[in-house]
């Protein structure tokens, strides 16, 4: 079982509420009065049906009036006894929830107020008083109207179901084995909507990065005069969203027009069931109405028990163990097909490899020292290269910093870089215990992969300082022996995992450096057009886009371009 699935085990349970049970036997007396109300109320409303009944059979049938008001006055007896039992199980439940609540406020601060200097100098006092607030109010929760309303619901919708086959056993047994006719097809159309409805999202999400990435950068749009070609293609992604959306539209009206029809026929179908026994004299038509209102407090019971069970309990969603957010790999994805056009139009020159040779490829670069501009899959949406469009290098290399700052970035040679790295191997390369997929964290470099700075190293100030390799990974250790971390998962980016994995076959290490695949002063690259471009305006040794390969000395010397004077310092 992984981490992440004992977490949910964990909070989903009802165990850790067992310890509350010394707090709720000190108070017998309410606790017997709340059970014995709730009982009652529940016991009542079934009752309600019978007298429904014995009115449509008796009540219309005779002449006389009195035997009707006798029938409605028990009816109305009836709802007052519900309407008493209800109110005082509502007030002894909430009295125990509060009652409980108080006496733990008391505990926790008894108990705070105990502790040694030292746990207030570790903890915020937001952070304890909180504990004496939100915590027990959650707890109240639980033990008052979360406890009422699910006990109520699961008493009352046993209970409505056992009468319903005392009442007629062969309705019972229709209405049961209608269930799984009405159910299954209902989930497996909720299915389709949901996945429908995902991708009117992702292309929703594709238009809006685009949008984003063109309104970033729209010196750059207006100064190569490309504005019709951006608004032409944006206009195409909110088409192509429009058109998703419709889809997903269409699917879930289909979705309501069916359940409705599902659920409104079979209702038909038990009355019409039900009117031929009364016409067969099989059963009255007080019954057909008994069994109808028993069927219809079960399946309100077990609405309201659900809604109690996932509302109130809190009960989180099932997310995958991987990454529920894909990586944050949201934005335009590009096929072999458009790839090769594109780059083809641009006069580039490249080699399209099989799988296997192209990561050999790739790796074997990496290994060699080369810049690589790395380009595949979707883009990311956010602010980092995630290793969709990234410039990545050897971690090893003593040089490869400076040099990507300064013929790559066109930056201070100073500028730090962030490592890559499987999630397998972080825990042996830096102080880390925990995954950090976004590259958000920081952590030191593992102690046995530091490097001991010299007396003499020490001495030195300024750029001379900062160039001291200090690890056996210096293209991404910062002077104070830290990095700022991206872990690698084969689930969320496959392409991305094989190629460190390969890298690492033949290095013996799982960390390569990551960068924007930009140059300062430009968004990250979007389209394969943009990696061209910034792949020949930069010293990049090779572009590696799709299954295609790029080499920057097979290229036509004309289409480079001269970034490095083009930008200010930042």
């Amino acid at each position: 079982m992984t981490t992440e699935s004992k977490k949910t085990d964990k909070s989903t349970s009802l165990r850790p509420l067992a310890k509350l049970f010394p707090y709720i036997f000190k108070y017998k007396l309410q606790v017997a009065l709340a059970i014995f109300f709730l009982l009652l109320a529940a016991i009542t409303t079934l009752t309600l049906p019978m007298a429904v009944r014995r009115v449509i059979d008796h009540g219309f049938t005779g002449s006389d009036p009195a035997l009707v008001d006798s029938y409605f006055t028990v009816l109305i007896a009836i709802a007052g006894l519900l309407a008493i039992a209800s109110a005082y199980r509502y007030y002894f439940v909430i009295w125990i929830g509060e009652r409980i609540v108080a006496d733990l406020r008391n505990d926790v601060f008894a108990n705070v107020t105990r502790l040694s200097p030292e746990f207030f100098d570790k903890s915020h006092s937001g952070e304890i008083v909180s504990r004496l607030t939100a915590d027990t109010t959650q707890i109240k929760s639980a033990v008052g109207a979360t406890a009422s309303v699910a006990l109520r619901n699961v008493i009352l919708g046993l209970g409505a179901l056992m009468m319903m086959i005392y009442t007629s056993p062969r309705l019972s047994l229709i209405v049961i084995a209608a269930i799984p006719l009405i159910v299954l097809p209902i989930v497996g159309f909720g299915r389709k909507v949901r996945q429908r409805s995902r991708a009117a999202q992702n292309s929703l999400a594709d238009a809006t990065a685009y949008a984003s990435e063109s309104i970033s950068a729209v010196r750059t749009m207006q100064a190569f005069t490309n504005g019709s070609h951006v608004r032409g293609r944006f206009s195409d992604a909110v088409d192509f969203a429009f058109d998703a959306a419709r889809l997903a539209v269409r699917t879930r009206a289909l979705l309501t027009g069916f359940a409705i029809f599902l659920i409104f026929a079979s209702i038909v179908a038990v009355l019409w069931i039900g009117a031929n026994d009364v016409l067969a004299g099989d059963m009255s038509g007080g019954t057909l109405g008994q069994f109808l209102l028993y069927a219809v407090f079960a399946g309100g019971a077990l609405g309201a028990a659900l809604t109690a069970y996932h509302h109130h309990k809190e009960r989180p969603r099932t997310v995958v163990a991987s990454d529920a957010m894909k990586g944050s790999y949201l934005g335009p994805e590009f096929q072999q097909n458009e790839i090769e056009s594109e780059l083809t139009t641009a006069g580039a020159k490249f080699k399209t490899l099989s799988d296997d040779k192209f990561m050999d490829k790739v790796s074997s670069a990496l290994v060699n020292g080369k810049a690589i501009g790395w380009f595949q899959g979707r883009m990311e949406y956010g602010p980092r290269a995630l290793g969709a469009r990234s410039i990545i290098a050897d971690a090893r290399s003593t040089s490869m910093q400076k040099n990507l700052n300064l013929k790559v970035k066109f930056r201070e040679s100073f500028r730090p870089f962030a490592p890559s790295v499987l999630h397998s191997e972080v825990g042996k390369w830096f102080q880390l215990k925990k995954e950090s997929p976004y590259m958000l964290l920081v952590a030191d470099v593992a102690k046995d992969r530091q490097k001991e700075v010299s007396e003499s190293e020490k001495a030195l100030f300024g750029i001379e300082k900062l160039n001291v390799p200090r690890s056996d990974i210096p293209a991404v250790t910062h002077v104070d022996y830290s990095a700022r971390i991206q872990t690698v998962r084969k689930q969320t980016n496959p392409r991305y995992y094989k190629l460190i994995s390969e890298f690492n076959k033949k290095s013996s290490c799982p960390v390569i450096v990551n960068t924007s695949f930009n140059v300062r002063g430009e968004p990250i690259v979007c389209t394969p057009r943009d990696a061209f471009r910034c792949f020949m305006a930069t010293d990049l040794d090779i572009l590696a886009i799709g299954n295609c390969v790029l080499e920057k000395k097979e290229q036509d010397e004309s289409l480079k371009e001269d970034y490095a004077g083009k930008y200010e310092l930042d």
